[in-house]
């Protein structure tokens, strides 16, 4: 069954007032409070969450402020906007907001670029790309890193000649050395939520360039696997080249998860078809089978090929025995202890129907808490009713707490599975 949500008669007579009263009074837990209650208000209620932000910008110590400026984003009121603007251009307004005599430090001013993002609202885009634009090379790097994130969030809905002006800057800019490395690295994931395929295609032939930083590599992976709409033979080509033969770790654990996030949410492109399929299929399940079997891929890169072979084989039921049964074979067989707890998370991805009776198997065998712990979770995924009453009595000894965390996570996952 689904969770049950608040209506708006116990938003409007219970949850804001209660969270209202919280953050007005509560020293301790004021900004937790305001939070809840700008991310919950009711319409009728919402503009006095938001003043209650505005009053506090002025009266907070530097440390609290950005958060502040980022709740105006979360509230998604427009009652924010003009404030937003005024920190993000640093006008006289925005300076008197947060009392200040000199400029808006740079973090605030990202906050406010981070802000918009999050408020949604189209309408920032021009002053987003304008602030990109100008703001120094150097040293504002937070500030244009900022920007480039929320113009990926909100530029894909703008004006056609908008998002291509807002495309051109950020691919010039990827491009350009004298960008901060933070800004080109927070561009590949931007230009894909914006171009969509196209972009992707971009991001592919970026990836294996060895004149492009590492850091924008890394985020050239990542774009690929939250963008592509399926995984054709090329990126495989490309993700599985860059996970086996590149000397950075972070780029190698980028790409071997996209491989497995693009096939779990998308499949094979659907062009392929008869033996084209077969040859990709059997070079898929052979790339992580000879990962996990063998012993040639580091350590800190094995927690990754597990996960990544669980959503895979997730999709993919032809695949799903023998990756399964790899799977299986590392809860047992892995030397490090997260690896094999990996494993276990990997095989409850797959949802294949053995798996829970091995996993139960090994609960009793288990010495590690941490492994335990995942394993009584992966049996609730896997909707495994029979060990309803095993989980239930983990939950009610006095174990790690950890376990028990994890046996309640379980028997939550079985309920949904009812």
């Amino acid at each position: 069954s689904e969770p049950k949500q608040p209506t708006h008669f116990e938003l409007a007579r219970e949850v804001s007032p209660t969270l209202a009263e919280i953050a007005k009074a509560n020293k301790e837990l004021w900004a937790d409070a305001l939070l809840a209650w700008v991310r919950s208000a009711t319409a009728e209620d919402a503009e006095h969450a938001v003043e209650e932000v505005l009053a506090r910008l002025k009266q907070s110590k530097a440390s609290d402020r950005d958060r502040l400026i980022l709740y105006l984003g979360i509230s998604r009121e427009a009652l924010g906007f003009d404030p937003l603007y005024d920190v993000l251009h640093d006008t006289v307004d925005g300076r008197e907001l947060l009392g200040h005599s000199g400029s808006i430090p740079v973090p605030s001013r990202a906050a406010a670029a981070l802000a918009f993002g999050a408020m949604g609202d189209v309408d920032a885009v021009e002053d987003l790309l304008k602030v990109l634009r100008e703001a120094d090379k150097r040293s504002a790097a937070d500030l244009k890193s900022a920007c480039v994130v929320s113009l990926g969030i909100l530029a894909g809905s703008s004006k056609p000649d908008e998002r291509e002006e807002v495309l051109a800057t950020l691919r010039e800019g990827l491009g350009d050395s004298r960008w901060p490395i933070e800004a080109r690295a927070a561009a590949p994931v931007a230009l894909v939520r914006i171009g969509g395929q196209r972009e992707v295609a971009h991001m592919d032939s970026l990836l294996t360039s060895a004149r492009m930083p590492r850091e924008v590599r890394r985020s050239c992976a990542q774009a690929i696997g939250l963008g592509a709409e399926h995984l054709s033979a090329q990126i495989f080509e490309s993700l599985s080249t860059v996970a086996e033969r590149e000397s950075d770790a972070p780029l190698r654990a980028f790409a071997v998860m996209a491989l497995g996030e693009i096939a779990a949410r998308g499949g094979f492109d659907v062009t392929l078809a008869g033996r084209s399929r077969k040859r990709l299929l059997d070079a898929v399940e052979h790339f992580y089978v000879s990962a996990i079997r063998g012993s040639k891929r580091a350590a800190v890169d094995r927690p990754w090929y597990l996960i990544s072979a669980g959503l895979y084989a997730g999709q993919f039921e032809e695949s799903r025995p023998a990756i399964a049964a790899q799977l299986l074979r590392a809860v047992t067989k892995e030397r490090a202890k997260e690896a094999r707890a990996a494993a276990v998370v990997a095989l409850s991805l797959t949802q294949d129907a053995s798996a829970s009776t091995a996993l139960l198997s090994r609960l009793d065998k288990a010495k590690e808490v941490e492994l335990r712990a995942r394993i009584v979770e992966a049996l609730g995924v896997l909707g495994a009713q029979e060990t309803t009453d095993q989980l239930l009595t983990i939950l009610r000894k006095d174990g790690p707490e950890r376990l028990r965390y994890h046996a309640a996570l379980g028997l939550g996952f079985l309920a949904l599975s009812l």
